[in-house]
């Protein structure tokens, strides 16, 4: 399955993703636990309304979908691989057990979560994923520093070349 195969047949693909994207968020709903204070605050600073809602879990890679058409697809773009640090499934975070605690990694989700917010849920927010570029920053303290998040379209960070290192972040203090 090459990428020109996928975008021919991302209508078709779209309903398997949300119903994969919404199996998993339920896991992490009812598994993982909630923000700290501290993650709470930069979750209202990211945008997120309803940050009670959100829950985070330590797994030590996230799960593959069953289904595979839509495993086939995620390897063809390598979406989902075993360096991915972190996916937030609208109110559901993955992150990725040796990363646990990575403050920029949590913040940067939670811009993600605000996107799912603002669009409406799992379904409206896919077909945006494909075209969106996150950059957002948050103040650290009171003083002038900030955390700042960019990933381009395919997730990478800028100057790196790795493909989908989707939830790597680019921190400057």
């Amino acid at each position: 399955m090459d990428r020109q195969f996928l975008i021919a047949h991302f209508e078709m693909l779209l309903p398997l993703a949300t119903k994969w994207a919404a199996a998993v968020e339920k896991r992490i709903l009812r598994e993982g636990v909630p923000l700290s204070e501290q993650e709470m605050g930069d979750a209202r600073a990211m945008g997120v309304r309803e940050p009670q809602r959100v829950r985070l879990l330590a797994l030590a890679q996230v799960p593959a979908p069953r289904n595979l058409t839509l495993r086939s697809a995620a390897a063809a773009i390598q979406f989902l691989t075993p360096e991915t640090r972190g996916l937030a499934l609208r109110y559901g975070i993955f992150v990725r057990s040796d990363c646990w605690g990575e403050r920029a990694l949590v913040a940067h989700e939670l811009v993600h979560t605000a996107q799912y917010e603002r669009l409406g849920g799992i379904r409206p927010f896919l077909p945006q994923k494909r075209h969106s570029r996150t950059k957002t920053s948050i103040p650290l303290s009171s003083g002038s520093s900030s955390l700042v998040l960019a990933t381009r379209d395919d997730g990478s960070i800028p100057g790196d070349r790795a493909m989908n290192r989707s939830h790597s972040i680019s921190a400057s203090i």
